[in-house]
């Protein structure tokens, strides 16, 4: 490596650090600024109520000093008191509440799989209408098979994800509401496919748009699938291009190549 592209490597270094550290400050600024006035309120309570009296070995005058300020005395017992309580409160919460999300998660894996099939039944489906198209482009007529009808919903998809929503931590629940967000557009526009009900049914730009929607949304179940199994962290990082073909990979069964090279090459990034 050349110097100075090793100067703009550690330059990119630095500046990723001064971002994660602004970040973290920015997260955690409240945080630091209650816990400093609570550790110098108690420090300065300390010194006044405890130390200063016994620095005198006199321990009438501790006592005569403990009388007068006994309703200050009084609150902070009460106060310590209180946020004893609420931290243990809030922990027992927070290990019942991982507890729930563990046995909600245990059956997380078998619903990402019905997805799995339900996302490869509705390809067959945009696969079909696709290949008319281009067809028909070219002259050709082609009949859809009358049995063609919208796969239906996993009833345990909805149940799934609303118990682990219930209970996960805020970016996995965020990340489960995207998927079944997504998954009700592409439910609704497969049943519009194919009872003709919606305009653009005859736009192959469409079709291709909805395909690679529904080869993104196989992308985000693949990317679960590690962590539902509890082999390794939640992974938030976005999906990218390579995710979105291997999802669409994932889903093209049954001799719908062509369908697949023909989508992947609309949505080709461009060359920098």
């Amino acid at each position: 490596m050349s110097k100075s592209g090793k100067v703009f490597k550690f330059i990119m270094n630095v500046s990723d650090n001064i971002k994660k550290t602004v970040s973290f400050l920015r997260k955690n600024l409240l945080k630091c600024i209650e816990y400093g006035l609570l550790v110098s309120a108690l420090s300065a309570y300390s010194f006044f109520m405890f130390i200063d009296p016994l620095m005198d070995l006199d321990f009438q005058e501790v006592l005569d000093v403990w009388y007068r300020w006994q309703s200050l005395n009084v609150g902070v017992l009460a106060f310590v008191s209180s946020v004893i309580f609420y931290k243990s409160t809030k922990y027992a919460t927070n290990k019942q509440t991982e507890r729930n999300f563990i046995a909600a998660k245990s059956v997380l894996p078998n619903a990402l799989s019905e997805l799995t099939q339900y996302n490869t039944e509705a390809f067959e489906i945009w696969a079909h209408k696709e290949r008319s198209l281009v067809a028909s482009g070219h002259g050709i007529t082609r009949v859809d098979p009358e049995s063609l009808i919208a796969p239906p919903l996993p009833e345990e998809i909805h149940l799934v994800f609303k118990n682990c929503i219930s209970h996960a931590p805020k970016a996995v629940g965020a990340e489960l509401a995207v998927i079944l967000q997504q998954l009700q557009i592409i439910n609704a526009r497969t049943k519009s496919l194919i009872d003709e009900s919606e305009s653009n049914a005859s736009s192959i730009e469409w079709v291709h748009s909805n395909i690679w929607r529904l080869s993104r949304l196989q992308a985000a179940v693949n990317q679960l699938f590690s962590f539902a199994r509890s082999q390794s962290d939640f992974d938030d990082s976005p999906i990218n291009h390579q995710d979105i073909v291997t999802g669409l990979m994932n889903i093209s069964r049954n001799g719908h190549q062509f369908t697949s090279d023909r989508v992947i090459e609309r949505y080709r990034p461009n060359p920098e």
